[in-house]
């Protein structure tokens, strides 16, 4: 039997292919994406704490988190170990251990058995009671572990992953926050000085789904996923995972947290760190939008993958409004049951995803409203389980956004320079300062410098009214809400600078807006809305985004608008300015309220994937610099193209004579083509259509099936015409048709062969014509 070797080559090829495949879902599994450094992160190895540093503490049995204090200012949850307030102990009291062997259930946790994954889970301190004096006690006191490793070129863009499960003793009457159990988690790039990841919870902190029996505050396994960003790491850097548990500062109920690398199904949620600018709605209430990944990193598919979405909480202690409330849920493909009707608060809503494979990686969102009128200083989603038939169920780490307010100044109605000389100010001359953030602003200022001579403010009211009307610095301004502040006299003397507007907040998300002179400035703003977010390779994209003076002042110099990192094949075009259409360049003047709009066109190249594309604009003296940058995701995607060939079909046959011929169908497109069709018919009578091979592997093939990228399906085609007669065949792919003719005919009629008598009678006849010709002959030599 022959061999292509070609086709050969396409199997190995496929064989390797195949392993990689096997071994990056090994990796996943893993969980550590081959970070060599990175050691033992799931405990498999048979010394318990082999790579790891264990660690104890006691905890400040007066102060316990300074941070978390009533008072505090600001309050705030630990993002570093400093946060804590522990002081290290001796290693030896350390209460940390290994669980290996069998599975069984948890002490305080009937639900969670472990070790859940593998045959070993990591305990950082222990579920035991006891004084908190000494080391025998594990309330008041802390265990913890943690591991150095450095980053090579290879590890930048990898991701670490692993799970927790914290088990929290918390009295029938909670201790104040500061004083309860907690475990803490951190991923920190030592080398310069950055949290890459931070976790922390105290026992029943809200926004978590805690489940509770006897005393005890628990959950099901937490998915931790920290990547190492090119941003935020280079090679040689040193990165510290650091796993802490506590028990509580009274010293009578103890905690601890297991660490795992899970291998199934997991689900990561994420939404804006910060919550401030330009997300407030007209009412004061703020959306936020989360965007739920879900995977299965396991190596068998998981049926009826489910993720149970929760409305997220505010932060403790939020005052002014209840919760966050329900707006939409955009399951893309799944099916989400139980949805909770718009401005609820509470949900038992369900997202089935039907079969997830291994590798296969989703997701899909879910936008809540933050009320108007809070003083929360976070929203926090901690309860978004996943589950699957025949999987463990894991939730997603808990996502905390920072709700903070964003005071914004305005000297819109103060007169231009701060007035002429002897000209009385107008009666409705003010200034103020407006509260754009998410949240109320707490101990706000609005105030004005260098106002002229003869000139006063009066008293500062705000809108929408608090109690009174009235309102003094250092107050709260609500989010959506307004100071107002007269301003009254007749100037003296001309000021020596432009009055400016100065406001503020302890708790404000974007100080770099805070100030506001009388002078005009320019203010140019890019937007790259106007370029579309997905491409096909090979199809023309076109696009344009703007830049815009929104300022009081014409922008005169040092002016550019472009984007930078397009995709291959997609190119800057001319830019032009308008109202109009006036051909614009970097360094032209751009007017207030004029808008330059700059093209991009192309075709893109074959470089599919996401491509982070960068917008600015800059002007000289610019009155915000916050924003001059902008950031689109432009998706490079591939089509198929599936098209017939009929070469392989004879023009002619023979009736009752065997008759063989093929056709192909190759995919020429920069995509996979799913469903491909593939078809042939009008063959002649007496001749078929056969079995049908893909080039990848020579393995059978079925029209409509998958044709990947620059495959060809080769179908055979033979039989015995029984017919006479010209047949028009008739080809079709998914994106093409086909025709050609094949004429059947009969065979040549066979040259008779004489019988004996017959060559006989030639004889004959020659031997007769013989004799006539030598009589004619003789009869010419008698006559001469």
């Amino acid at each position: 039997m022959k061999v292509n070797k070609r086709g050969v080559k396409s199997l190995r090829n496929w064989r390797v292919l195949f392993a990689i495949s096997g071994a990056l879902l090994s990796m996943s599994a893993a969980h550590s994406q081959n970070i060599a450094s990175l050691q033992n992160l799931d405990f498999e190895n048979t010394t318990d704490f082999a790579g790891w540093t264990t660690k104890a503490f006691t905890v400040d049995s007066v102060n316990g988190i300074p941070g978390l204090q009533p008072g505090a200012n600001p309050k705030h949850s630990p993002v570093t170990f400093a946060d804590l307030n522990l002081t290290e102990v001796a290693a030896s009291a350390s209460t940390s251990a290994v669980i290996r062997g069998t599975a069984v259930p948890d002490n305080h946790n009937a639900g969670l058995s472990v070790p859940s994954w593998g045959n070993a889970v990591a305990r950082i301190h222990s579920g035991s009671g006891g004084s908190p004096s000494g080391t025998g006690g594990t309330s008041n006191r802390a265990s913890g572990i943690s591991q150095t490793f450095s980053v090579t070129a290879a590890d930048v863009g990898k991701h670490i992953r692993f799970a927790t499960a914290p088990v929290l003793g918390e009295p029938n009457t909670p201790h104040p926050d500061h004083r309860q159990a907690y475990f803490f988690v951190s991923v920190t790039n030592k080398t310069k000085g950055t949290t890459l990841y931070t976790a922390f919870n105290f026992a029943g902190e809200s926004g978590v789904n805690w489940q509770s029996v006897s005393g005890w505050k628990f959950t099901d396994w937490q998915l931790v996923d920290v990547e190492l960003e090119a941003a935020k790491v280079d090679a040689g850097d040193e990165i510290t995972i650091e796993v802490i548990a506590a028990g509580c500062a009274d010293g009578g109920h103890a905690g601890y947290v297991y660490l795992d690398v899970p291998k199934g199904l997991e689900v990561v949620a994420s939404a804006d760190k910060t919550i401030y600018q330009l997300h407030t709605n007209p009412d004061g209430s703020t959306n936020v939008v989360y965007t739920y990944t879900y995977s299965n990193t396991g190596s068998t598919a998981v049926d009826n993958v489910t993720v149970r979405p929760t409305i997220p909480a505010l932060s403790s202690g939020a005052s002014g409004a209840g919760s966050t409330t329900f707006v939409s849920v955009d399951p893309n493909g799944g099916s989400c049951t139980n949805v909770p009707a718009v401005g609820a608060n509470s949900s038992t809503m369900a997202c089935n995803f039907g079969t997830l494979s291994p590798g296969q990686s989703k997701t899909f969102t879910m936008t809540v409203q933050v009320p108007p009128g809070v003083s929360a200083d976070k929203v926090i989603n901690g309860s978004y389980p996943i589950s699957g038939t025949g999987a463990n169920t894991i939730d997603g780490s808990v996502v905390r956004s920072d709700l903070v307010a964003d005071m914004h100044p305005d000297t819109s109605k103060l007169p231009p320079g701060g007035g002429a000389v002897g000209v009385p100010y107008p009666a409705d001359a003010s200034f103020s300062c407006g509260n754009q953030g998410s949240t109320a602003a707490t101990n706000a200022t609005c105030s004005v410098t260098d106002l002229p001579v003869g000139v006063t403010a009066g008293q500062c009211t705000i809108a929408p009214p608090l109690p009174g009307n009235n309102w003094n610095q250092n107050s709260l301004v609500p989010a959506g809400s307004t100071v107002t502040c007269p301003v009254s006299g007749i100037p003296t003397a001309t000021p020596s600078s432009p009055p400016k507007v100065i406001t503020g907040a302890d708790n404000d998300g974007d100080p770099t807006n805070n100030e506001s002179a009388l002078n005009p400035l320019p203010d140019v703003r890019v937007d790259l809305g106007g370029l579309p977010i997905t491409a096909t390779v090979g199809v023309p994209y076109s696009g344009s985004f703007t830049c815009q003076n929104i300022g009081t002042a014409d922008a005169i110099q040092g002016t550019a608008c472009k984007v930078d990192n397009l995709p291959s094949g997609l190119n800057l075009g001319a830019c032009s300015i308008g109202p109009g259409s006036t051909p614009w360049v970097a360094g032209d003047v751009i007017p207030v309220n004029q808008t330059v709009t700059c093209q991009v066109s192309g075709t893109p190249a074959n470089n599919k994937g996401q491509h982070s594309v960068d917008g600015s604009a800059t002007t000289t003296d610019d009155a915000n610099p916050g924003n001059d940058t902008a950031r689109t995701e432009i998706t490079v995607e591939g089509v198929p193209h599936v098209v017939i060939d009929l070469g392989g079909i004879p023009p002619t046959g023979t009736v009752n004579v065997p008759y063989n011929g093929s056709f192909t169908c190759r995919n020429d497109g920069s995509a996979d083509a799913s469903n491909a069709s593939c078809t042939i018919a009008n063959l002649p009578s007496g001749v078929m259509q056969g079995a049908c091979t893909i080039s990848s592997a020579g393995s059978a093939w079925s029209s409509p099936s998958n044709i990947p990228e620059g495959e060809i399906v080769t179908c055979v085609v033979s039989g015995t015409p029984d017919a006479l007669g010209e047949t028009t065949v008739t080809g079709a792919a998914t994106d093409n048709q086909v025709t050609a003719d094949v004429n059947i005919g009969t065979a040549p009629a066979p040259t008779p062969v004489p019988t004996l008598s017959q060559w006989g009678s030639i004889a004959m006849t020659m031997l007769l014509a013989a004799l006539y010709l030598i009589n004619v002959r003789r009869n010419r030599r008698n006559y001469k």
